[in-house]
């Protein structure tokens, strides 16, 4: 992770140009995309998985070893999608 001390203010920061840059470093010293530190406005719609979100699950899921405990995650998370297709 970089080091936080590395992020630089400056007076423009005022400036949407600034403010760009300024929200980059942070992102970057915190090891998280610019996305992550952006407030977006709440939506009606659920959110969809991102593609990351998709291929960490997958990864982690092939990383588990015994037949048994990926059974039941994968029964855990099929119960957390019948929960949410529900609630729509």
């Amino acid at each position: 992770m970089a080091e936080a001390a590395n992020v630089v203010t400056t007076p423009d920061e005022t400036s949407s140009h600034g403010r760009a840059r300024l929200l980059t470093q942070i992102a970057t010293a915190l090891d998280l995309p610019v996305e992550a530190l952006i407030d977006r406005p709440a939506s009606r719609e659920p959110s969809r998985a991102s593609q990351e979100e998709c291929a960490s699950l997958l990864a982690a899921f092939c990383r588990i070893e015994d037949e048994a405990a990926r059974s039941q995650c994968l029964a855990v998370v099929e119960g957390f999608a019948r929960r949410g297709s529900a609630e729509r």
